[in-house]
Order: structure tokens, then C-alpha cells, then sequence
């Protein structure tokens, strides 16, 4: 037996729900605050006065009166209201950032009033807000069953009267207008006054108290199947002598309603291994080697600059600080597996957000250098079945599968993130406490970052998958240990890459390749001279590099520095075009010892 209990006693589904919490009579929508994402997997935000498209608007009555301010880090960007680009009025972009005491996090909104304005129906009041989104920009989630919402809540400076409001997609809709057809009737959601103190209260707002502002707001029924937000709105006109203070929401719970959140996987599958490809089992020798003769690696936040640690499991180079995967007895659900042990570091800025402590394992089923990449669809893979454990303190372990529109390759070597930044097919795996869980995910089930800033939508490609991955994330100081095993593609017939080239002008020249003295030398005596190619150095995680391009010549002559790459495995990749315009690809495997 291994460090995990045996796969005989995989967890039952229902076990493994009432592990995890995730499933519960009342849905908790935010107590932790470790970053601007819920427990729904939206966002948190914040909003001021001076963003409106309305002929009362501060912005379009008054532009240079004095706005509201969240008083938070932020950036200045521009409006373009309704997708038009001839909008350039400069708007303040805002970080959501998380207050925190004694190590419990909470929403926070510091703020300043601003001045009040002249509109057609008097003088206009500052006010400001924040808000998180239970459910994907246009689109709504049905609430039925929720009685109250509950959360806790307190000013800083002196009591305040909040308006708590449930946002519905109808007075979204009608508010999704341009400026010009505004009537000043629009964006009247229901809600409830709630007064606030300097010291945490609970307070439980009922669904059935809340109700429109006033009687500008237009009649338009409350839809408790159609809720798109939670919003918390501070006015100057409730607060006459408020200039300055601090909002702080806490343990946001919707009372009545069940959550099921649709990025979770929580159907198990049978421990008996499926009919199909063998991908790992991580028992036979090469023990990282897959059938695609790529290895499988570990990885952290060091790229992006965080201090995430894998603690075991892994070998870390500490000039590049890349990580090696160790496979080691006892490590499986039976025998041997990839395991790692982690410390998760601090979060990271990447512009306005927010990224947390992650580490991972993963594996390239794609050739970068030679554009050739795993077509599931023709080997009739339409799933992927492991086993995986977790034990420790992260709410889930991710699984990825990226495709070619998330990597570079030999033809694309700067192609970055074709969807946007980090957002890549996935699902979430449940926790498991320590014991192995066997799962069968279907490619159609993933999921991507659609609620991501800059998301792009590109259909997931079976046809070119690049990198299989799992992933641990949370805030800093979380630690455990999670391992995966026996990875199989059931009804797959193959795990192979396409392994067809060009054929060589010459079958007498052969390719030589060495290292010596901190180099990497290529030679290659050819009959017909090549027009156009290039040398690629390629590490076991499929990534190249370096490269050299070869000018025209029949003897191919280069030499790549290694002194600054780690010991290891690596393979040397030849591609170009001869004189008769035939493709030519050679590629053979070479070690870096220092």
C-alpha cells in the first residue's frame, strides 16, 4: 500500500459530496475572499458614478464635475459604451481587493463621495457600489427556492444605509441601451435598505421584502429565476453626511437554494480499467515516457514570477528553476504514480489581476518543432479516464486539456493564449480526502473561462490536442499532496502522433548530432541543396528552446549554446525545403549532461 489508501475503497459519490461542501441546502456565494472569484466562479467588482450613458448622467451632465472614487488600485481605460469606438471617455478600471484580519478575507470598498450634479429633474446624488456576478455577462441563473440572501456587514467611519439589491436580466436588458434612448426610468432593480455599523452584524434580507426604488423605476416584475448579480450601493442621498468610509461584506450565503456548480465533475467512474489506449500507468520503464515518447513534467508560478513550492515529487534546476517529474514506489493507486506534495506562495498581479499560487504535473501530446499534434477525434478518443487522490487543504484539483490554439509551435512560436490569458478548456475535480477516486471525463463536458476578462470563444479541436495538465490553486499557504494514475483514453486505437515526414533528397546522408563543450553541433551532408530551414532544441516538456535558421546550403552546419539549459533529455529537430521542393525532417534525441 502507498501513502494514499488503495483503490479498492474509491470514494462513493455521495461521500465525496459531502466532503467538499459543494453541494448544500443553502449556497454559500463567498466566505472565504482569497480572491475577486466566488464560490459560483464569477467575479467580484466595483462601480462609481461616473460611467453612465444617460443625459443625467454625471458623465454626459456634468463632465467635469468631481466623481465618486473607490479608493483601491486602478487603471485608466476607456469607456467605448456599447462596443462603439468612437466613445473615448476615460473611465477608472478598479481592482477588486479583498480586506483581510486575523486571516479571514472579506469584500471591502473604500471610498470617497463626490460631488453632486445638475440633471433635468434636479440635483443628482454621487453613489457608489459593489457587486458579484452569480451567473456569465448576458446570461441568468434561476434562484428558485432562495428565501433570503445572508451576509455580514460593517462601515469603518460612522452608520451607513445600504441598499442590498438582486440584479434580474429583464432590468438588464432594458437598461442595454444607447445613451440617447435612455428614458431615466431604467436600471430600477429590487433591493432592500440595510443599516450598517462599525461592528459586524449578520443581517438576512428576504426575497419577498425586496422591492424597486422609487417611483421613477419602471414596473417590471421581480424574476427570481432570472438573477444575474448582488449588489451592495452606498448614496449620498441615504448618507447626507458621509464623505468618506469603508464597506465590508462577509459570508455571503443564499438561504434556499441548492448550488451545483457546473465547472465540478462529480460522476465516478468504475476502478476496473476501460478497454482502450494505455497512456500511463507510470509502472513501466521509462516510468514518464508516454507511447508519444513525451515525458511528463511538474511546473509552478515561478514563470509568472510566484513563490509556489512542490515540495515532493519533483527535481528543481535551481539556475532555470524548471521541475522534473520523480516516480516513486508506493506513490500509486496501485504501485507507482505521479505524486506531488506543494506549499502554494503568494498571489501574483498580471495587470489588473490577481493570479494565485498554482502547481501542476502535466504532458505535451503535441511536437511543437514539428507542428504535429494528438488528433483525438481520428483515434476515437472521446474521453480520458485516471485515478486521482488529493489530501490537504485545496477546494479542488483542475484538470486542463489544452489545443493548438493555446501553445506555439515551430510555425506559430509566438502564438500565445488564442482565447485570452489562462483560459483553456477544464474541469474541477472534487477533493478526496486521501482516498482514490476513479472519474471518466468526456471532451464535450470541459469547460472554459468564459467570465474571464479578454475571453475569447474558440471551439475546443480534438483533432490537435498540445498538453494534458493538473492543477492545484489557492491562496498562499495552502499545502497537501495530490497524485494521479493508470491515465487511459478508453475506444481510443491509437497514442500516437503523426509520425509521417517529407521524404530526404538523400538516403546515403547521414545526421550527426553531439554536444561538446556547452554546444549542441548539427551536420547533415545533403546531395540537394535546402532553400529554407531551421534547427530547433526542444525540452522534454515539448517547448523549444532554441533555434537556428540554416541559410541555403547542402551541407547543413550549426551550433546551439546549452550552456544555460539544465541537465536532461533533449531532442534536436531538422525541418526545410530542398531545391525540388520537397519537405525534409529529421530529429533525433540527444543528452545534456553539466
Amino acid at each position: 500500500m502507498g501513502i494514499f489508501k488503495l483503490k479498492t475503497v474509491l470514494l462513493g459519490l455521495s461521500s465525496v459530496l459531502a466532503a467538499t461542501s459543494l453541494v448544500a441546502a443553502d449556497a454559500v456565494v463567498d466566505n472565504e475572499f482569497d480572491d475577486n472569484q466566488n464560490d459560483f466562479g464569477y467575479y467580484w467588482y466595483y462601480y462609481d458614478d461616473n460611467t453612465g450613458v444617460g443625459k443625467n448622467d454625471r458623465p454626459q451632465a456634468a463632465p467635469t464635475s468631481t466623481p465618486s472614487v473607490i479608493d483601491v488600485k486602478y487603471t485608466d481605460s476607456t469607456r467605448h459604451a456599447f462596443d462603439d469606438p468612437s466613445d473615448t471617455y476615460k473611465i477608472k478600471s478598479y481592482t477588486f481587493t479583498p480586506g483581510s484580519e486575523e486571516g479571514n478575507g472579506y469584500a471591502s470598498m473604500p471610498f470617497t463621495f463626490g460631488s453632486t450634479w445638475k440633471a433635468s429633474y434636479g440635483t443628482a446624488q454621487p453613489f457608489v457600489g459593489m457587486g458579484t456576478m452569480i451567473a456569465d455577462n448576458g446570461e441568468k441563473i434561476d434562484l428558485t427556492g432562495a428565501t433570503s440572501v445572508k451576509f455580514k456587514i460593517r462601515s469603518h467611519t460612522g452608520d451607513l444605509t445600504v441598499r442590498f439589491k438582486i440584479q434580474t436580466k429583464e432590468i438588464d436588458e432594458i437598461s442595454e441601451v444607447k445613451g440617447s434612448l435612455l428614458k431615466g426610468d431604467e436600471f430600477g432593480y429590487y433591493g432592500a435598505p440595510v443599516t450598517v455599523t462599525t461592528s459586524w452584524t449578520e443581517v438576512e434580507v428576504k426575497v419577498t421584502d425586496l422591492e424597486l426604488p422609487g417611483t421613477w423605476a419602471r414596473e417590471i416584475p421581480f424574476n427570481i429565476k432570472s438573477a444575474t448579480k448582488l449588489a451592495w450601493e452606498v448614496q449620498k442621498e441615504a448618507n447626507p453626511t458621509a464623505t468618506k468610509d469603508t464597506l465590508d461584506i462577509d459570508n455571503v450565503t443564499i438561504v434556499g437554494y441548492t448550488f451545483v456548480d457546473p465547472t465540478f465533475w462529480y460522476k465516478e467512474a468504475s476502478k476496473t480499467i476501460p478497454d482502450g489506449c494505455e497512456f500511463a500507468t507510470f509502472d513501466k520503464a521509462p516510468y514518464n515516457e508516454t507511447p508519444m515518447k513525451m515525458y511528463w513534467y511538474a511546473y509552478n508560478d515561478s514563470e509568472i514570477g510566484g513563490n509556489s513550492e512542490v515540495t515532493a515529487g519533483a527535481t528543481k534546476d535551481e539556475d532555470t528553476k524548471r521541475l522534473s517529474l520523480e516516480v516513486t514506489a508506493g506513490t500509486g493507486s496501485e504501485g507507482q504514480g505521479a505524486l506531488l506534495e506543494y506549499q502554494l506562495g503568494k498571489a501574483v498581479m498580471q495587470g489588473a489581476n490577481s493570479v494565485q499560487g498554482f502547481i501542476g504535473l502535466g504532458v505535451n501530446v503535441y511536437d511543437s518543432a514539428r507542428v504535429k499534434y494528438w488528433n483525438a477525434k481520428a483515434a476515437n478518443a472521446k474521453s480520458i479516464y485516471f485515478h486521482y487522490v488529493t489530501d490537504g487543504d485545496a477546494k479542488m484539483l483542475t484538470l486542463e486539456i489544452s489545443d493548438k490554439n493555446d501553445v506555439g509551435d515551430a510555425d506559430n512560436p509566438d502564438r500565445k493564449d488564442s482565447r485570452g490569458s489562462g483560459i483553456v478548456y477544464y474541469i474541477n475535480l472534487p477533493p478526496t480526502e486521501g482516498e482514490w477516486r476513479a472519474v471518466e471525463i468526456p471532451f464535450e463536458s470541459l469547460v472554459w473561462h468564459k467570465g474571464w476578462s479578454g475571453s475569447k470563444f474558440i471551439a475546443f479541436d480534438q483533432t490537435a490536442l498540445a498538453k494534458i495538465q493538473w492543477k492545484v490553486q489557492g491562496k498562499e499557504g495552502l499545502s497537501g499532496k495530490f497524485a494521479v494514475d493508470n491515465v487511459y483514453f478508453p475506444g481510443a486505437t491509437s497514442c500516437q502522433l503523426p509520425v509521417k515526414v517529407g521524404k530526404i533528397a538523400s538516403k546515403t546522408s547521414p545526421f550527426h548530432v553531439s554536444y561538446l563543450n556547452g554546444n549542441v553541433n548539427i551536420n547533415w551532408n545533403n546531395n540537394v541543396a535546402i532553400t529554407n530551414g531551421k534547427i530547433s532544441l526542444v525540452n522534454f516538456k515539448g517547448a523549444v528552446v532554441s533555434s537556428a535558421k540554416i541559410a541555403k546550403s547542402s551541407n547543413v552546419s550549426a551550433s546551439i549554446s546549452a550552456k544555460t539549459l539544465p541537465s536532461g533529455m533533449y531532442f534536436v529537430h531538422f525541418s526545410g525545403i530542398d531545391a525540388n521542393g520537397k519537405s525534409v525532417a529529421k530529429q533525433t534525441s540527444i543528452s545534456i549532461v553539466r
